[in-house]
């Protein structure tokens, strides 16, 4: 399919993941964006299972990847950066998993004096990630992903 180099610290490098690219934007914008083999492929299934009942037109797609979490996964938290974040929305959809891996995020509750690492002011939202249930997710906001299963999430 793709091999997308350089971007080995944001591509689950973090955690016991694996990851395949199926579109690509370099930058944010809809300027470079790249369907590689394996979306081709796949494009008439995920337009119908994923992006129709969804509404969201492929031309507004910048990123759709598939993630792999293997067994005892445990992401630490992260947050993403970068004028993207602001402008784009993060889908999830578990295509296969199990009662033992769920994501988490850390919600804030901001008041105008809130400081970003003030950690009494945060909570832990835990999502179970059941097969087909679809859900956004605000990464600008610490996130982690976990696989505590005996099996992996394939």
């Amino acid at each position: 399919n793709a091999v997308v180099i350089g971007r080995e610290g944001d591509m689950h490098a973090n955690f016991n993941a694996q990851s395949t690219i199926l579109i690509f934007s370099t930058g944010f914008g809809k300027k470079h964006v790249y369907h590689f083999p394996l979306f081709q492929k796949w494009s008439d299934m995920l337009t119908k299972n994923v992006l129709e009942p969804l509404k969201i037109p492929l031309e507004n797609v910048v990123r759709m990847q598939l993630a792999r979490t293997t067994n005892n996964c445990d992401m630490k938290f992260q947050s993403d950066k970068g004028t993207w974040v602001r402008q784009t929305h993060r889908i999830h959809v578990p295509l296969v998993t199990h009662e033992y891996a769920y994501v988490l995020s850390k919600l804030m509750n901001y008041t105008p004096t809130t400081k970003e690492n003030d950690t009494k002011m945060r909570r832990v939202l835990r999502i179970l990630a059941r097969v087909g249930d679809t859900f956004e997710m605000n990464n600008s906001l610490p996130h982690a992903v976990a696989n505590l299963g005996l099996k992996s999430s394939d």
